[in-house]
């Protein structure tokens, strides 16, 4: 008789998909309000400070969900290069709304994983947990993307669901690259 696993493995496990599940919906939430929200915040002229602050806490988190000790060079030379990666990618995007994809799809990439990641250090059942974050992070996306679709203030647009993409893959990236450091020093 095959043993069925529980639906938590740990606390931790928990907490994770608890954070996981409230950031996603976030996103959904935030569909029907996104537009007028970025309008109301660009007059006021909070839009680019809210943004900077949103890609500080990004950064932050990514370095420190990479940080179990004491930074070394390598740590510390990798944090630098996935600060750069990020700047980069956000600097180059022209409109801002676009930028709120890296930002959002980052997030929720880096709990997924990271749940995963817990999950299987207590059942060891699956094969590519950093993999999977990006397919379902780009299923979720694609569906965020959906509803746009039937919302009269929205558009369906492939370019968002790419961004989407590219988000889970730097977060997986850059959490890949801060673990690689920390298990090297």
């Amino acid at each position: 008789m095959n043993k069925k696993a529980p639906l938590f493995t740990s606390k931790l496990e928990k907490k994770l998909w608890i954070s996981t599940f409230l950031v996603l919906l976030a996103i959904y939430i935030s569909i029907g309000i996104a537009r007028p929200l970025n309008s109301i915040l660009k007059d006021s002229g909070l839009l680019v400070p809210l943004f900077i602050l949103s890609f500080i806490f990004i950064l932050l988190a990514l370095v420190l969900l990479g940080l179990k000790k004491r930074p070394d060079i390598s740590i510390i030379g990798v944090s630098i290069g996935v600060f750069a990666v990020y700047l980069f990618v956000l600097v180059r995007m022209e409109i801002p709304e676009e930028r709120t994809h890296i930002i959002e799809y980052s997030i929720f990439t880096s709990l997924l994983y990271l749940t995963l990641i817990e999950r299987n250090r207590h059942l060891n059942t699956l094969t590519y947990p950093s993999i999977l974050a990006i397919l379902f992070t780009i299923l979720f996306g694609s569906i965020d993307e959906c509803i746009q679709f039937f919302l009269p203030n929205r558009v369906f647009d492939l370019r968002d669901i790419l961004f989407n993409s590219l988000a889970a893959v730097l977060a997986i990236c850059s959490l890949k690259s801060l673990s690689w450091a920390r298990n090297r020093s």
